[in-house]
């Protein structure tokens, strides 16, 4: 994707945005709404599961910090709703490169590890959600 095709790239798209972290979940939705997403943000995995009861985003960008932090509980907890009930929406995990491997066994489709290249952020989910 080149910087002129950004703008619309993810026109449509509805993201849930997870992050505990204010400033950096700012600086993430801010990547997102330059490619035109649709972003609705949360600190917590709980927050997350909430509102997947009322609402089927798109695709979630999920921020994790370290092993075992409470971002793994939320992928995990997707992972077993059903189908129709969430189970299957993509997933782009943003952390440290040494989280890769198990990011994908919890079952996230994509992980760019930090520092992230902004526009490789909307490509990831443009990828999935296409």
């Amino acid at each position: 994707m080149e910087r002129e095709d950004a703008g619309h790239a993810l026109r449509g798209v509805y993201i849930l945005l997870v992050d505990d972290n204010p400033a950096h979940r700012d600086a993430l939705r801010d990547i997102l709404r330059y490619c035109d997403a649709w972003v609705r943000e949360v600190a917590t995995g709980d927050e997350a599961l909430s509102l997947l009861r009322e609402t089927t985003p798109s695709a979630l960008v999920v921020v994790v910090r370290f092993p075992g932090d409470a971002s793994w509980a939320l992928v995990r907890a997707l992972r077993a709703m059903r189908p129709e009930h969430g189970g299957k929406i993509p997933v782009v995990g943003v952390g440290p490169a040494g989280l890769a491997v198990e990011a994908h066994a919890y079952g996230m489709n994509a992980y760019l590890a930090e520092p992230i290249e902004a526009l490789g952020l909307c490509r990831a989910v443009r990828e999935l959600t296409e």
